[in-house]
């Protein structure tokens, strides 16, 4: 026999419309906001009783809660003053700030500020808040009632209320402030410095007072505590500043009595002596130019003299007598250039200017030596003055480091003086500004909305609660819905199943009403123009166009209870009304179905054929109220679970192929067994049928791969149990059905 897996052929790569395998009409990713919407449509009374229940529950439920009044009370921290006194405030203003907004909360709602409103209450309105006073709510009666059949079954008494050590009033003053806390709630609107006093009770009264006497007491409080710390800073200042006034007097007639001692002792001040000082050092500088120019003079001349000799030095010195000399020599030497031209030296008037030249140099030299004495005279005076000017000035020194030594401690003394001085001034000042700013203090904070009295209760809202919840109800329930659509685990269309599993879909079947399911001949043969009907013949017709006789036809699932027997009975009545020999033959030894199905009585089954208790013909079931003949299990058959082979399968497959036109298999499913995948070699057709909305996509898709692993293909799928909406999507013109 010819076996499918050991050829290919070419028709499997194309749907049975020609579309190529695995194509899709849409994007894989893409989803159909019409259907999504048809499926919410379809749901409605769904959506629309669970809305409606969960309203009314809630309405009961909130109706039946004790009311609550809401009232508020505002201030706002504003730091603007009118400034009456100049000067810095003794209790800084605050600075408006997130930190000191939230501290200011945690003032309003503290424990003291509470008890001290508490004293300013009423005793009506302290019984009302006291919770010792209150009749039991039903929570707290439950509570009660539990712990008293505790300790009824563990036969323990109530254990006694431990001693708190407080007096009878304040344990009361203690739960009154506990129950304004509760119903307290303090809190900054936000981007401004408004900070609100909401408070909520079961009572008109206690909504309007409450609120309001928080803000007077915590404006009061404000106001009492910087006029408390100004007093306080007042007195203390007091003390200081009659504390300075003694040191101030003390310290000035410190300063004049050590004046009148510094100029007895010293002969003089300070600034006569660095005056004095000053004019020394300016002649010294002049004393010491003055020998320093004599000493290079003389150095000079000295110089010359002893190298050239005191000819030579005559040119660098510059003294009226020489200047004279010098005339003489140049007039004596003209006078022999002259001569010279037309005498020799023999001549006695040229002899006669020889003897005056050498006068006037003798003249000259001796004037040089005069010039150097002179010299030498004036730098010993400049030394001799320089030196009297450097011990003047080193006294005067001494005197003025003396001088300064008494000044040092008399600036000490005046420092001191000075400090004390201003900071006697700066108290005495500041102390007459707290005296001024103790009756101007004013709170931080101001009132900008009082708490009227409500009238109306701000909750329970029975009929908000109840439309919010049902509201809340049909929304979850919708974004359950879409997400199961939009994320399915399951196949809800043939598209679905043919992109995830690139088989053709043969056929998609719709579910059939419970009661038309029991019987499901009745509803082929009953209504063969259908929907049902259709989707069968148009499966028949799938295999008829796939090229090739399809005699033995198997119809397997992933998992039981995907309408596999029920597609399987309904196929052999499609085929057996085009006058087709049937038979069906039931290989699931493991849960046998079809004869529970048609509702038949076997005398002989397929386990006594297996075991060679009789014949074939014995064993195949014919009946004149079925177009079909059967062959199947009467019950579950372990031994033939345990004996499935094709020893005996494909004897037996071939004896009905050449007794009948066509030979249905029901096989078993793919899991937990694998045993289809056996009788799938041996069958010329091999459907894989799977439940809309039911099978899951990853046992689907493990079962075709466990066909591909044994080289078995699948010719096509078909999807079952699919409602009108799902089977109309096949190739999604929608569907027909004649009347």
């Amino acid at each position: 026999m010819e076996r499918w897996m050991n050829r290919h052929d070419p028709r499997h790569d194309a749907s049975p419309y020609g579309m190529p395998r695995g194509e899709s009409l849409t994007d894989p990713d893409s989803h159909d906001i019409r259907a999504l919407f048809r499926s919410l449509w379809q749901k409605r009374w769904r959506f629309l009783l669970v809305m409606l229940g969960v309203g009314i529950a809630v309405f009961v439920l909130v109706s039946s809660m004790a009311p609550t009044y809401t009232a508020y009370a505002k201030v706002v921290l504003d730091p603007r003053k009118a400034q009456i006194v100049t000067g810095n405030e003794v209790v800084a203003s605050l600075q408006p700030s997130e930190e000191m907004v939230n501290g200011e909360v945690a003032v309003l709602s503290s424990n003291l500020l509470i008890t001290d409103v508490v004293n300013l209450l009423s005793d009506d309105l302290k019984n009302k808040l006291d919770p010792a006073l209150q009749p039991k709510s039903l929570m707290d009666r439950g509570k009660d009632t539990v712990k008293s059949a505790l300790g009824a079954l563990t036969g323990s008494s109530p254990a006694p209320t431990p001693s708190s050590g407080l007096s009878e009033e304040e344990q009361r003053t203690a739960r009154v402030v506990k129950a304004i806390r509760n119903g307290l709630s303090v809190y900054d609107e936000p981007d401004s410095f408004v900070i609100v006093v909401k408070s909520e009770f079961g009572d008109r009264e206690l909504a309007q007072v409450i609120p309001n006497t928080v803000i007077n007491v915590y404006l009061d409080t404000q106001t009492g505590a910087r006029r408390d710390a100004v007093t306080q800073a007042a007195d203390s200042l007091q003390a200081q500043v009659s504390t300075l006034e003694a040191e101030v007097e003390a310290a000035e007639l410190a300063v004049s009595e050590y004046i009148a001692k510094s100029v007895l002792e010293n002969g003089g001040t300070l600034e006569n002596t660095v005056e004095q000082l000053s004019s020394l050092n300016t002649q010294l500088i002049a004393t010491r130019s003055e020998r320093v120019a004599a000493r290079a003079r003389f150095t000079q001349l000295e110089s010359t003299i002893n190298t050239r000799g005191p000819r030579a030095a005559a040119n660098i010195v510059d003294t009226p007598t020489m200047e004279t000399l010098r005339v003489q020599e140049l007039s004596l030497l003209q006078e022999d250039a002259e001569w010279a031209r037309s005498f020799d030296e023999t001549q006695k008037r040229r002899v006669r200017i020889r003897d005056e030249l050498e006068a006037v140099g003798q003249a000259m030299e001796r004037e040089v030596m005069d010039v150097l004495e002179i010299q030498r005279n004036e730098l010993e005076i400049a030394e001799l003055r320089e030196a009297s000017l450097s011990q003047s000035i080193a006294n005067l020194e001494a005197k003025v480091i003396q001088i300064s030594g008494s000044m040092l401690q008399l600036k000490q003394l005046e420092r001191e003086a000075a400090a004390s001085r201003q900071n006697y001034q700066t108290l005495l000042t500041r102390l007459t500004e707290m005296r001024s700013q103790r009756d101007l203090q004013q709170a931080d904070a101001k009132l900008i909305e009082t708490a009227i009295r409500p009238e109306i209760p701000t909750a329970p809202r029975p009929k908000l609660m109840a439309a919010f919840t049902a509201i809340l109800a049909g929304t979850v329930l919708g974004a359950v819905i879409l997400f199961n659509e939009m994320a399915p685990t399951t196949f809800r269309s043939s598209h679905e199943l043919e992109r995830a599993t690139d088989l053709p879909i043969l056929s998609a079947l719709p579910k059939l009403r419970r009661s038309a399911a029991r019987n499901i001949l009745s509803e082929v043969k009953g209504n063969p123009l259908g929907a049902y009907s259709e989707g069968v013949r148009q499966l028949r017709t799938s295999l008829d166009v796939m090229g090739h006789r399809q005699q033995t036809v198997m119809l397997t699932s992933a998992l039981q209870n995907e309408g596999k027997s029920t597609t399987l009975l309904a196929l052999a009545q499609v085929t057996a009304m085009a006058n087709k020999d049937v038979i069906v033959l039931d290989l699931d030894a493991r849960g046998p179905s079809i004869k529970r199905q048609l509702g038949i009585t076997l005398e002989n089954d397929l386990s006594d054929y297996i075991n060679h208790k009789c014949n074939l013909s014995e064993v195949i079931y014919r009946a004149d109220n079925l177009d079909f003949d059967v062959l199947a299990f009467d019950d579950l058959d372990l031994q033939a679970v345990e004996d499935l082979s094709t020893d005996w399968i494909e004897p037996l497959i071939t004896e009905l192929k050449d007794k009948y036109d066509a030979v249905l298999i029901d096989s078993p499913a793919l899991f937990p067994a694998l045993d289809a995948l056996l009788i799938s070699q041996l069958v010329d057709a091999r459907i894989l049928v799977v439940a809309c909305e039911s099978t899951q996509r990853s046992a689907v898709m493990r079962g075709i791969r466990h066909f591909k692993k044994a080289h078995t293909p699948i010719d096509g799928a078909v999807l079952s149990m699919a409602n009108n909406r799902n089977a109309s999507r096949q190739y999604e013109v929608g569907s027909y059905e004649y009347s």
